[in-house]
């Protein structure tokens, strides 16, 4: 007759003590994947505003080191202009004659493929085009403006914006209102 390893005053605690580590370790996934799920929607917004401030530096240097209008657009299908949203594929492209399209000696310089992450960019700018256009001393052709990252569920926690100046320059806006979400520069939160 096989007997019992466990002494007899620990054999009703076991099976209780298994479902006390079974319930602090379904807490612990639980808060973890909470806490994981909002490590990856930062990042990925992240990863959204890092790759359009690149793409914008980008732009402006080529057209100060070729002394050429360069235009920034996005490209659904890369190399056949510009179309599409800013969240798709983006290229930069030598623009002679600063029409925004690919033509005569007009040269795409750069393709910057889209993070697949899920979500919109969006640009809204001073003469609305859904170009940007960098002269050759490295400033806007008068499109100073705002790009904004809205997360797919549109939670505005998770919003981010960029702003380029006249100058060609970009700086992230970091305004939050006291619920910790992102406002503009007239205090109001971001258009999602």
């Amino acid at each position: 007759m096989p007997t019992s390893t466990l002494p007899p005053s620990l054999s009703g605690h076991s099976f209780f003590a298994l479902l006390i580590t079974v319930a602090l370790i379904s807490v612990g996934i639980s808060v973890g994947m909470n806490s994981w799920s909002h490590l990856h929607r930062k990042g990925t917004a992240t990863a959204q505003i890092n790759r359009l401030v690149t793409a914008v530096n980008y732009a402006r240097h080529a057209a100060i080191t070729r002394r050429s209008t360069v235009t920034l657009c996005p490209s659904a299908m890369t190399g056949h202009g510009c179309n599409g949203r800013w969240h798709d594929d983006l290229i930069a492209f030598l623009d002679h004659n600063q029409d925004a399209r690919i033509n005569g000696k007009d040269k795409i310089i750069n393709s910057i493929p889209s993070t697949a992450a899920r979500g919109t960019l969006v640009w809204r700018a001073f003469r609305n085009r859904q170009y940007l256009q960098m002269t050759a001393l490295g400033y806007t052709h008068s499109q100073n403006g705002n790009f904004t990252y809205c997360p797919s569920n549109r939670d505005l926690h998770y919003a981010r914006q960029i702003i380029v100046n006249r100058q060609g320059r970009t700086r992230i806006n970091h305004r939050r209102d006291a619920a910790g979400v992102p406002i503009d520069s007239r205090g109001k939160h971001l258009r999602c």
